[in-house]
């Protein structure tokens, strides 16, 4: 039986599964979590159906970092709110209420770079997880406080995206190639416009030289991608879509790019009118913004 700790966030309450970490700081052998859910049915890195489990670096040195990053995580989330509220107001109806049944689990075993997903259990509930040797990676790098208040807002957004729109989710397994994409692309989209940069929406300048040359950039694989009728290589438009570097995650920083594009000329009603026309057709819609 896993343990199980509550946490009171300042506004939601979550569920924090933290069995695997305290086993690794206590220095006993994690192997007997091999078989977790998370290992054997996660979608992370297109290992559908794989075990992914990695076991981790136990060196006291590594050791001594995931303890940094997860006391830091353990701390930030008891003090959660998220970034961007006025659009998760808009978007998500009751959006508190839906977010106290949500579990997050703190553990570590995924493969770099799968820092942060969102996975269904074999009950079907929505899952956080967060993998704590993936996370010490920003050790030295920012504020670990900071990254966490910003992955959970873009992490609970997935959640809040699937909760509103239950067919997205299936879709994005869809054996459809542009359905999948358009899933795909509007649920990044989304998730990475309230969590970037971890800033209000407004405290953004959207209009830098660097993020037009990554919307032109993204845009042109987008149609690349659309266009492509190879299944081999639609599998890899689908994986590149969402992996990789930042930046160059196309389908994430095309849609987010679309969505910034029309909060500036109609802020948040019209984010809220482009949630409403759904995901189909989206991809394409994001690749035409210039």
């Amino acid at each position: 039986m896993l343990q199980m700790y509550l946490l009171c966030f300042k506004v939601i309450s979550v569920i924090v599964n933290d069995s695997i970490v305290q086993a690794y700081l206590k220095g006993n052998s994690i192997e007997d979590f091999h078989d977790e859910w998370y290992f054997t049915h996660s979608t992370v890195a297109g290992q559908i159906g794989k075990n992914i489990f990695t076991v981790p670096d136990d060196s006291i040195k590594q050791k001594a970092k995931v303890h940094v990053v997860y006391a830091s995580l353990y701390q930030a989330a008891g003090n959660f709110e998220p970034i961007n509220m006025p659009i998760w107001d808009a978007l998500f109806a009751n959006w508190r209420e839906t977010l106290e049944t949500v579990q997050v689990d703190l553990i570590l075993g995924f493969p770099e770079p799968f820092d942060a997903t969102v996975e269904r259990d074999d009950g079907g509930v929505q899952r956080i997880i967060f993998d704590m040797s993936c996370w010490t990676k920003y050790l030295g790098r920012c504020d670990i406080a900071e990254v966490a208040r910003n992955l959970l807002t873009h992490e609970l957004c997935h959640v809040l995206i699937g909760k509103q729109i239950p067919q997205i989710d299936e879709d994005m397994k869809n054996t459809d190639y542009h359905i999948a994409l358009d899933a795909l692309t509007f649920h990044e989209a989304f998730a990475h416009l309230v969590s970037y940069d971890a800033k209000e929406i407004g405290d953004v300048d959207w209009d830098t030289p660097k993020l037009a040359e990554v919307r032109k950039t993204s845009n042109e694989t987008m149609r690349n991608a659309l266009r492509e009728l190879d299944k081999k290589e639609q599998e890899r438009y689908l994986y590149t879509a969402q992996c990789g570097d930042y930046y160059e995650k196309y389908a994430c920083m095309s849609g987010m790019l679309y969505l910034a594009a029309l909060w500036q000329r109609g802020g948040v009603s019209a984010l809220k009118a482009c949630f409403d026309e759904g995901y189909i057709g989206f991809a394409e819609k994001c690749s035409e913004e210039v």
